[in-house]
């Protein structure tokens, strides 16, 4: 039987996207990696390692079927540093196409509907997904998956590869080469990114080679510079890390419960960490957790207005992601 160890320390350039939740609960393509390590291993034992127990004892409720490491011997181990911010926008186009084979949802919707350019055998639809009028698919350079429950509005333009999760919304949007999760609201120009769940960016504005966390609010016209003027090497600045990530191209890295005002411009390379409110006309360069402009989110104030935006989903904030929370505060 094969034996799996996880490892993660929450110190790597992901660490404002994993605040909460582990690299491998991250969906960076069809399938997070965990759940991509089950399909690929499914009699295995998995062991997970992280340095602190009350983010281990969070992911071990929600993960049931792994097991706490304690210096078992393994086989295989999955490390944080393979899954970069900038590798995992890299690798989303391989990703999707190389899972593509391994999806069993129900694709039961009747294609002969839809306007899609390319191979109709690279089209997945949810038999619940409502697609208006006036939308467009192009499977030409790789696969398009439309979960349960989706909804894409008239004068979109989805173009392959392409994965967008259950009860998510496109309105009036163009993405191209992306993975959205579920619940979330999209619109204007999204390409090459990574958009965790129950985020919205709903307005115009452009999103590209970018990971984007849970919970966060991209508001109107809001916009990611991914290429800097000289085409130079792109490095980014965590806490008092700088990093070449020997990118060309690379938006921006946003934590969960990030707030990004309308008409924000965003520099090459921005990070933003955990519960942060950037409300300034440009920014750039590392946002603390819970910064607020060049100050602080007071906590307090932070957890009743993330406990309102959850309410107006049917969500709660758990007690263990508040306790994660506070100790970052």
């Amino acid at each position: 039987m094969t034996r799996i160890r996880i490892t993660e320390s929450g110190r790597t350039a992901l660490a404002p996207l994993t605040r909460l939740r582990s690299f491998v609960e991250t969906r960076s393509g069809i399938f997070t990696p965990l759940e991509l390590l089950r399909l690929q291993h499914p009699q295995a034992v998995v062991y997970y390692d992280h340095p602190d127990p009350v983010f281990a004892d969070a992911f071990l409720r929600r993960n049931p079927f792994c097991k706490k490491y304690n210096n078992e011997p393994v086989d295989l181990e999955v490390r944080e540093n393979d899954y970069q911010p900038w590798d995992m926008v890299n690798r989303i186009a391989e990703r999707i196409s190389d899972e593509y084979a391994l999806l069993h949802q129900d694709g039961g919707y009747d294609l002969s509907g839809l306007q899609i350019v390319g191979d109709t055998g690279k089209m997945s639809v949810h038999s619940s997904a409502v697609i208006y009028p006036g939308v467009v698919f192009d499977t030409t350079e790789g696969p398009v998956v439309i979960g349960e429950n989706v909804t894409i509005t008239p004068f979109s333009f989805v173009k392959g590869p392409v994965v967008v999760g259950a009860g998510s919304s496109l309105d009036n949007c163009k993405i191209a080469g992306s993975v959205v999760g579920s619940t979330c609201r999209l619109g204007g120009e999204i390409e090459s990114s990574i958009i965790g769940d129950f985020t919205n960016k709903h307005h115009e504005g452009f999103l590209g080679h970018s990971v984007v966390g849970r919970w966060v609010n991209m508001g109107a016209l809001s916009t990611t510079s991914d290429l800097k003027n000289n085409y130079g090497e792109i490095r980014i600045k965590i806490a008092d890390q700088t990093i070449n990530t020997r990118q060309i191209k690379l938006g921006s890295v946003i934590g969960d419960y990030v707030k990004i005002a309308i008409g924000v411009m965003l520099n090459t390379g921005t990070v933003v960490d955990a519960g942060s409110n950037v409300f300034e006309g440009r920014a750039g360069g590392y946002f603390p957790p819970f910064s607020w402009g060049d100050g602080k989110y007071e906590y307090g104030r932070f957890i009743g207005d993330a406990e309102k935006i959850m309410a107006r989903r049917k969500q709660i904030l758990s007690d263990a992601d508040r306790e994660l929370l506070g100790k970052i505060q």
